[in-house]
């Protein structure tokens, strides 16, 4: 079993250039929904465009006393129509995003089934199953919603900023000096936002490593009282999760409410520029409302441009570990070589046969046999880890209760290590639980002793020893291989 207790990959993160290969390849089988979602996107945006400019020949109609029941009827069905199509493209895209999981998810686990062995016991498995679980989440706002709002938010941003030198160049200078002087800061953040997110991905992977090696050795952990020692080590893992994602939260939020500031202060020098404008008679009132109503507007393009480099920002981190999958090396898939079988009744007492009559091919070579005695070696060294378990011992020698736990405190590794337990079987089949009756004696090595090894101070009934029905019992009886040890008599005895 894999138990390794942290990742052990050295995996370097990927450039700008691969992250967006690695993302193109991932959206590529999708371009054509991508595209769809796109355009709408685009529908919603110029019908926001063309707001503005609606309101600004509202206050002209106004002004002149002209009607304004064609103005508004139109101003409204633009709203209304603006809003269903860009709804339709988010449902689009989501569902877009959904599949782009789906198929990275299947190609992950198809490669982690066909891992080389090598590869597998490089890594730890919950590290392999936090990236096909929490990484492939990451990647469902990165490969759709950040590649449309980062196209439509450019779109939308250039647009509204060739209407508003229609409008008024001085007042959109303003607009601009603002608004590149604070972003400009902003865009400072943002790989830090990416190298937390790495970090907190990371710290996922390790909590799901601690699950998965406590989980997998349930048994061992119970039986060598690990739990709060385990849980201390997957709760420090989560502690550097929530670290980091605390860290990414900052950055997000110092990049968010930069796009704010810098859109209320261009809106306070447009209102002071434009004012000033308007009293000198150099633009109408409505020019200065209508820029207004743009700046307003350019409020959803920068958001959306910074929510589409913040979210690439986080997929980027979920990018690199997911192609650090990809690149590991793989078994090829197994090919059929023949048609399959036709089917054939082989239940219990039918008297069908499906293998009579065929010929199997078996390679050709030199045998391979296993030394002489092996099998039976490895038997008597069971037959020895019983016997001592029954009588109360650990490596051959007798042991009492604070001896019992003196192996037990260490954990599972020194226990198994030991004894030779494998988790999830039950290897002690007779726990000791104090001394016996006649009191404890000492082990010539120094141990103490015990005379009972039973729950009720009893001396369990034991096999009949072959060797003790040749030799007779006594103070010159010696077992063969243990020269310097009495035999269970003399210990007895003293």
């Amino acid at each position: 079993m894999n138990t390794a207790s942290a990742p052990t990959t050295d995996e370097p993160s990927l450039s700008a250039r691969e992250t967006i290969r690695a993302l193109g390849a991932y959206v590529r089988p999708h371009r054509w929904a991508v595209a769809l979602g796109l355009l709408c996107a685009l529908v919603g945006a110029a019908a926001g465009l063309l707001q503005p400019l609606a309101t600004k020949a509202l206050v002209d109609r106004l002004a002149s006393g002209e009607t304004i029941a064609g103005i508004l009827i139109a101003f409204t069905v633009l709203v209304v129509l603006g809003t269903a199509v860009e709804a339709f493209g988010a449902y689009v895209l989501e569902r877009t995003a959904e599949s782009v999981v789906l198929a990275a998810r299947r190609t992950l686990v198809g490669r982690l089934l066909r891992l080389r062995i090598a590869e597998w016991e490089r890594i730890p498995p919950g590290d392999l199953m936090s990236r096909v679980t929490s990484d492939t989440t990451l990647l469902r706002a990165v490969s759709t919603q950040a590649v449309v709002s980062a196209a439509t938010g450019a779109v939308a941003f250039v647009a509204a900023v060739v209407v508003m030198a229609f409008l008024d160049v001085v007042l959109l200078g303003v607009t601009l000096g603002v608004i590149v002087s604070v972003g400009g800061a902003a865009a400072l953040v943002m790989p830090q936002i990416a190298r937390a997110t790495e970090r907190s991905q990371e710290a996922v992977g390790e909590i799901s490593v601690g699950l998965e090696r406590s989980l997998g050795a349930f048994r061992t952990v119970k039986a060598s009282g690990a739990e709060e020692r385990e849980t201390a080590r997957v709760e420090a893992a989560a502690r550097r999760a929530w670290r980091h994602g605390v860290e990414s939260a900052k950055w997000e939020a110092m990049a968010a409410s930069a796009d704010e500031l810098a859109l209320q202060l261009a809106f306070l020098a447009v209102l002071a520029v434009g004012g000033a404008r308007v009293a000198s008679g150099e633009i109408p009132v409505s020019t200065l409302v209508a820029f207004l109503l743009y700046l307003f507007y350019l409020i959803e393009p920068v958001s959306r441009l910074v929510d589409a480099v913040t979210s690439y920002q986080e997929g980027a981190a979920a990018i690199s570990r997911i192609a650090a999958v990809e690149r590991l090396s793989t078994e090829s898939p197994a090919r059929r070589t023949g048609p399959p079988a036709p089917p054939g009744d082989s239940r219990a007492g039918s008297g069908v046969c499906p293998f009579r009559g065929r010929v199997l091919p078996l390679p050709s070579g030199p045998a391979v046999h296993p030394p002489a005695g092996e099998f039976r070696g490895t038997r008597c060294r069971d037959d020895r880890l019983r016997r001592s378990f029954r009588r109360g011992q650990v490596d051959g020698l007798r042991a009492h209760r604070a001896v019992l736990r003196s192996h037990r405190r260490p954990g599972p590794g020194r226990w198994q290590g030991r004894t030779g337990l494998v988790p999830g079987r039950a290897a002690v089949r007779h726990r000791v639980r104090g001394a016996g009756r006649s009191g404890a004696g000492r082990h010539p090595t120094g141990e103490p002793g015990l005379r009972g090894a039973g729950c009720d101070g009893r001396r369990p009934p034991r096999r009949p020893d072959p060797h003790e029905a040749r030799h007779p019992r006594g103070a010159s009886a010696r077992r063969p291989g243990y020269p310097g040890r009495p035999s269970r008599l003399e210990a007895v005895g003293r």
